[in-house]
């Protein structure tokens, strides 16, 4: 009996995880539809201020002061995660879900090799290129647009950037760093989007759908996963974010019918293979 408790908790730890990654990259899809009317910078602000009031709420940063001299990361993985989730969205403009995410997954394996000591953690990237090289090469499906690609790699460093200065800026609260910048990241992004949409960002059906796809792209997702890390260890829970590129691709054929070739296909599987096997190898 109590092996079965640490058991079930680490299979609910699994199903959080999941349930957030497919609650992120459903609401990407979603988001799409939106793109006519806002724009993804449009999109992007909602997401961050949103999803920075709700965290905000949860974690009430207010109560906890961040000295002067710690303010620089908190800043910069706001600026980071705001980039991240604009040129994301800009990307899927141009590329499907799964090849934007797929390319995207460089940033993390970037920043996982500059941790490394071992030299076959080449090896890994070497998988994850070949699996870019699939993702992008002309084939049955038609040749790739390389803005989306360019946009995808953008986000691509500003994930890396995330991830850098995520590590000092939760080291005290992870919630409350991350509503902090939520909210940082909803600045710097949001003279963008009046420059682009102007006054449709205050339009009540606007605003009610931003309201939403914050709640299920960012807040929930982001509250699943720090309950399941509760749960497990950092290197399950970096082995199961390795299925994002996977998950993406399909939201992306089942919500906007985004369709890929087996080489595509082969791509995905090959930087899922990457970051999973760079992930479990770590020390």
């Amino acid at each position: 009996m109590q092996q079965s408790a640490p058991s079930s908790s680490s299979y609910l730890a699994v199903l959080l995880v999941l349930c957030a990654e497919v609650l992120i990259y459903c609401s990407a899809s979603w988001a799409k539809h939106l793109f006519p009317v806002v724009g993804a910078e449009g999109v992007t602000t909602y997401r961050l201020f949103f999803s920075a009031a709700v965290l905000a709420l949860v974690s009430r940063p207010w109560q906890k002061p961040i000295p002067r001299d710690e303010w620089r990361p908190h800043l910069l993985f706001g600026v980071g995660l705001g980039g991240m989730f604009l040129f994301s969205y800009a990307a899927i403009r141009y590329v499907p879900l799964g090849i934007s995410v797929g390319v995207q997954m460089l940033g993390p394996l970037v920043i996982a090799l500059a941790a490394s000591r071992r030299q076959r953690d080449f090896a890994w990237v070497g998988l994850a290129a070949a699996g870019i090289w699939l993702l992008l090469r002309p084939d049955a499906v038609g040749q790739v647009d390389m803005r989306g690609v360019a946009l995808a790699g953008a986000a691509a460093g500003c994930w890396a950037m995330y991830i850098w200065f995520g590590k000092a800026a939760c080291a005290r609260d992870c919630c409350a760093a991350l509503a902090l910048a939520m909210f940082t990241g909803g600045v710097a992004t949001l003279p963008l989007s009046l420059v682009t949409v102007g006054g449709t960002l205050l339009e009540s059906s606007s605003l009610l759908f931003g309201l939403l796809l914050a709640l299920s792209s960012a807040a929930v997702p982001c509250l699943l996963e720090m309950q399941a890390l509760r749960r497990i260890t950092p290197k399950v829970y970096g082995t199961l974010m390795s299925l994002a590129p996977a998950v993406a691709a399909l939201m992306g054929c089942f919500w906007l019918d985004e369709q890929l070739s087996a080489g595509q296909w082969g791509g995905i599987a090959s930087v899922v293979a990457a970051s999973a096997g760079m992930t479990l190898a770590a020390e």
